[in-house]
Parts: C-alpha cells; sequence; structure tokens
C-alpha cells in the first residue's frame, strides 16, 4: 500500500496530480473536482490559454469512458505552429 503524499509544491501541475492520485489511490481521477475533493489540488486551475478554470478538454484512459490521463486547453485559438491549442 503506497503511502499517501499530497504534494506541497505549488509548481505541481495538474498531470502530476493525476499520477500522485494515481499512485496513492491505485485509479485514476473521475473529474478534476476528484482531484479537489481528495486535497492534491486547492482548486481547479485556471486554463492559461482562456483564463478559465471550466474550458480544460480531458484526456481519458483508452478504453475508459471516466479515467482521467492528462488534459489540455480547451482553446480554439492557433497556437504558433498554426494548431489550435484544444488539438494539443
Amino acid at each position: 500500500m503506497a503511502i499517501e503524499r499530497i504534494p506541497t509544491d505549488p509548481d505541481a501541475g495538474i498531470p502530476d496530480l493525476i499520477r500522485q492520485y494515481y499512485i496513492d489511490k491505485g485509479s485514476r481521477p473521475h473529474s478534476l473536482d476528484d482531484l479537489v475533493r481528495a486535497g492534491y489540488a486547492r482548486k481547479i486551475p485556471t486554463d492559461p490559454i482562456t483564463g478559465r478554470d471550466y474550458t480544460w478538454v480531458v484526456q481519458r484512459l483508452k478504453g475508459s469512458e471516466t479515467e482521467i490521463v492528462d488534459l489540455h486547453s480547451g482553446s480554439h485559438l492557433k497556437a504558433v505552429d498554426g494548431t489550435t491549442y484544444d488539438r494539443w
């Protein structure tokens, strides 16, 4: 059994928190709210591209409709390379 370790690094990114949640609990969060409720994050962070906390696009575990493995901005703005941020 893993010892729960809540990251105290204020610069820990959401992907790091998702990994730590998985290590500690043996399953991935089903929502970003799960990270907040379990104490891994104080609040859902703001998407740096949109300036909102509700525009994140979550990537689910292959074959799962619920488990989050990563996330990216939900912005439809174009990056320097011409792709939109929601496609990264």
